[in-house]
């Protein structure tokens, strides 16, 4: 008899520790998801404000943003530009970067990113959705 209690209390133990490596296993889940949403964050804020709260106006639209350095809001905009012969996405950059952008090889990955272009995959005629920013309110 004492035996069989033995491996019942074995077994109970075993299902108790099976139950927390779950458990814990499920906590990690949950931090890669929040960690990983929140490296992914700003993109998927980005594309859901554009997807329902964008507004057209003209060529671009806009996607409210707050602003850091000053009292006045600035808002962040996206215009489609056609490519040119000759023109690369340094180029670009260089005409549309303001310091709201970040680095100029940030910049660079977020409009690779909007685009689903890699780096060197630019061709005279293509259109590109280009992301600015302007203190300037568009109706």
């Amino acid at each position: 008899m004492r035996f069989r209690e033995t491996i019942i209390q074995n077994i109970s133990i075993t299902r108790r520790a099976g139950e927390k490596c779950r458990f814990m296993l499920f906590l990690l889940l949950l931090i890669m998801i929040s960690a990983f949403a929140g490296i992914l964050g700003d993109s998927v804020r980005t594309q859901a404000a554009s997807s329902k709260e964008g507004v057209f106006c003209q060529e671009s639209f806009f996607v409210p943003e707050a602003s850091c350095a000053s009292d006045a809001p600035v808002y962040k905009y996206y215009t489609s530009i056609q490519i040119q012969k000759g023109d690369t996405l340094w180029k670009i950059a260089g005409q549309y970067r303001t310091e709201e952008c970040g680095s100029m090889e940030d910049y660079i990955e977020e409009i690779c990113a909007l685009n689903h272009i890699s780096r060197d995959s630019i061709h005279s005629g293509q259109y590109l959705t280009i992301p600015y920013y302007s203190i300037q309110y568009l109706e």
